[in-house]
């Protein structure tokens, strides 16, 4: 069940907003050929060719291809901040509890997955069917982003007691059913076309952390080597933190993992999620 904030009406109104917005930006750079519909920036493009010459027109559709991508990177940009505003909203004191004691003993990830599930159900009704896998695309990456950055919640621990293996297998299985049967559902027959395979290959990098956590700490220092150089824009403030989570921590574990990054060469290449894991 979506929560309520301390303002729901001005919070569902921004929301709206946002979506009005990004369906907006489609519209504009929508053509349904078989329909006979045309977007505008299409029909502007069939009202200027006569009026110019060849020579203006080609530079022209250099300019018409520029602002068809400022339509959908602005379209994009507002159902990110709907995503923003949903975990900020929604989530702010569930995800708080991640990774602490209360983490064991309650379904948080389920909670947040129904919260989805509401508002997947509420919007898809009315935002552009183009948009639609990117709001879940982006609910998948945000929930993720905020999943590995919870390592720095007030009180998140782990212990070599604690069946924290356990728990991670849980929460990921959850999120793997919900965004895996999004295709199935009825209710969004034909709307939904986002590849399960990448949301789950983003969120095997959880896997990483937990070996961070479970690793001994001389096979901590070879774990790290392994995840830069898969995940080369990794960041070490990251990766200190999941170390002083655990309840082993010490000076030459953090020292050792520091060494082998001054000497680990890896190439740049596309940004990985986590370059939004500070």
């Amino acid at each position: 069940m979506r929560a309520a904030s301390q303002f729901p009406f001005k919070d569902e109104v921004f929301q709206d907003w946002l979506i009005a917005i990004a369906n907006d930006q489609i519209a504009c750079i929508d053509d349904n050929e078989d329909a006979g519909q045309l977007g505008y920036l299409t029909r502007f493009q069939q009202d200027l060719k006569p009026l110019v010459s060849p020579k203006y027109m080609a530079h022209a559709v250099t300019e018409l291809d520029a602002l068809r991508d400022g339509f959908v990177d602005l379209g994009t940009h507002c159902i990110a901040t709907f995503v923003s505003l949903i975990f900020n909203v929604d989530f702010r004191s569930t995800v708080a509890d991640f990774f602490t004691t209360k983490w064991y003993n309650e379904y948080a990830m389920k909670r947040i997955t129904t919260t989805f599930d509401d508002y997947i159900g509420d919007y898809s009704k009315v935002l552009h069917h183009s948009l639609l896998d990117i709001l879940i695309e982006e609910l998948a990456d945000e929930l993720l982003v905020y999943y590995l950055s919870s390592v720095r919640n007030k009180g998140a621990k782990f212990r070599r007691t604690d069946p924290f293996t356990e728990k991670f297998k849980d929460d990921i299985l959850t999120v793997f059913e919900f965004f895996q049967n999004l295709n199935t559902r009825a209710d969004l027959a034909n709307l939904v076309t986002v590849d399960f395979a990448i949301i789950k290959q983003k969120w095997r990098v959880v896997d990483k952390m937990v070996r961070l956590l479970e690793a001994d700490r001389a096979g901590a220092v070879l774990v790290y080597e392994e995840f830069k150089r898969e995940y080369w824009d990794l960041q070490m403030n990251w990766v200190e933190a999941v170390l002083r989570s655990r309840d082993d921590f010490d000076r030459s574990m953090l020292s050792g993992v520091k060494a082998k990054a001054a000497e680990v060469y890896v190439e740049r290449g596309p940004e990985t999620i986590m370059s939004k894991v500070k």
